[in-house]
């Protein structure tokens, strides 16, 4: 199993970018927006919950609950990690990341 909070050098980040992108497309429309959003986009709960017509409490939680669901879609993968550490990792590699479905 690959594990995704190991200091992961740029060709084990372009192995699990497919990856990430194909758990990102299952997760719901507004789920996978507010990921976006918050990660690729660098916006605050705030913006993310205007965006979403929440309130900044409401759109964290969202935020949450969808990376609980990422985590549990790239463990089926293999792929191991816990909700804050993938958090992190998004935080630190969007730009690397952004799923291709951000580009379009």
């Amino acid at each position: 199993m690959q594990t995704l909070v190991s200091a992961t050098p740029d060709a084990e980040w372009e192995k699990l970018r497919p990856v990430l992108d194909e758990a990102m497309d299952e997760l719901s429309d507004t789920d996978r927006t507010a990921v976006l959003m918050r990660f690729f986009e660098k916006r605050a709960f705030a913006e993310v919950g205007a965006a979403l017509h929440l309130s900044e409490d409401a759109a964290r939680m969202r935020i949450d609950r969808a990376l609980d669901k990422l985590r549990a879609l790239l463990a089926r993968r293999g792929v191991t990690s816990t909700s804050t550490a993938l958090a992190i990792v998004l935080t630190n590699q969007a730009v690397a990341l952004a799923p291709a479905t951000l580009a379009a």
